[in-house]
Parts: C-alpha cells; sequence; structure tokens
C-alpha cells in the first residue's frame, strides 16, 4: 500500500512539473500582441503587393503600346 509522504512526494513531482512547463506557456496578452503584429504585417504586405501588381500592369501596357507603335511603323 502506498504511503501519503509517498503520494506527497508524486504530487510535488508533479507540481513542480507542471511549474517548470507554465513558464514557457504564452499568455492571452503574448498571443494578442502577436496577433496584432501580424495583422498590421499582413496589412503592409496587402499594400506592397497592390503597388507592385500596379507597376507590372502599367509595365505591361507600355511594353504593348511599344510593340504596337513599332508593328505600325514597320508596316506604314
Amino acid at each position: 500500500m502506498v504511503t501519503m509522504e509517498e503520494r506527497m512526494s508524486t504530487v510535488e513531482q508533479e507540481v513542480s512539473s507542471i511549474k517548470a512547463t507554465l513558464e514557457h506557456l504564452a499568455t492571452k496578452s503574448d498571443v494578442a500582441k502577436l496577433e496584432a503584429k501580424l495583422e498590421s504585417s499582413i496589412s503592409e504586405l496587402k499594400a506592397d503587393l497592390t503597388w507592385r501588381m500596379f507597376g507590372m500592369v502599367v509595365g505591361l501596357m507600355v511594353a504593348v503600346a511599344s510593340v504596337v507603335a513599332v508593328v505600325q511603323t514597320v508596316f506604314d
């Protein structure tokens, strides 16, 4: 039969293990800060990609207009 001292020793070991693990877990505040940081980063990325896409479209339009101008010059 297990004595009370052995049970208490086991409980103390388990509590120590839990305390050691708790130090490494994120709090609600940590998660909220990370969420805000990610939302900001995603917003910046969307804006950057929008401007890049706009630049690519303008560049493509200029390239097409240049090809059309060259073709018109050659065939006139």
